[in-house]
């Protein structure tokens, strides 16, 4: 993919890759164009932690591979388990409570 391409893609979805020898400067690289994540920058991406991706493989949800001993999220998997995220629906878990606490506050007002 050309250069220009990478860099014309919204700036939220870059991420920097500096680890390049020092005489060659850093590159921007679309995290999807990748075929692998470090757990670190998947963590970061899905904005849960490393133990939640380690959970999240376990459950057969993602996959990891090992390569130069490193262990590496497919992206594509990333991309699976992202696609399958649900809205936020608040919970009625505690309502009982609160509408426990609201009527005896009520009651001693009166």
């Amino acid at each position: 993919m050309p250069q220009a391409a990478l860099l014309s893609r919204p700036k939220s979805r870059l991420i920097k890759h500096s680890t390049l020898p020092s005489k060659h400067s850093a590159a921007e690289i679309y995290w999807r164009d990748r075929p692998y994540q470090q757990l670190g920058t998947a963590s970061e991406i899905a904005q849960i932690s490393e133990g939640a991706l380690y959970a999240a493989e376990k459950n057969g949800l993602l996959t990891f591979v090992r390569l130069a001993g490193r262990t590496l999220v497919e992206t594509a998997s990333l991309v699976a388990f992202l696609d399958r995220a649900e809205p936020w629906t608040p919970s009625e878990r505690g309502a009982a409570g609160r509408a426990k606490r609201a009527e005896i506050a009520r009651s001693a007002l009166r």
